[in-house]
């Protein structure tokens, strides 16, 4: 009950939220992973142009995004589908806190040629 209500009070206190959906198909021309890839590239893509306009913007998924049963019945969504993203944009109140970030250092690994 408590999930659930910090995801509606999400919801509820953006002026706009878009969900991304990824809806892979079978194509001898792109591959799956490339599909689902374009996804979340459109998940960027939006964030940065929201962002560059001046918008707030924030790029969450959260349990909503993996349920199925939210999914199905809430967003109508085909078994196939998935939502990449929900993508909030709105008016920005308040600098959006700091968050953990990995280490670059340790996730990077640079080959000189």
């Amino acid at each position: 009950d408590e999930k659930a209500e910090k995801a509606r009070q999400q919801f509820a206190k953006a002026e706009l939220v878009v969900a991304v959906v990824a809806a892979p198909e079978q194509s001898e021309k792109v591959p799956e992973i490339e599909q689902i890839l374009s996804a979340g590239a459109v998940c960027l893509s939006l964030l940065n142009a929201a962002l560059a306009s001046g918008w707030g913007a924030n790029w969450l998924s959260g349990w909503m995004a993996h349920d199925r049963e939210f999914l199905t019945e809430g967003l109508d969504l085909a078994a196939f589908e998935f939502v990449a993203g929900f993508i909030h944009i709105g008016s920005e109140t308040i600098a959006p806190p700091e968050r953990p970030r990995p280490d670059l250092d340790l996730k990077t690994t640079w080959i000189d040629s």
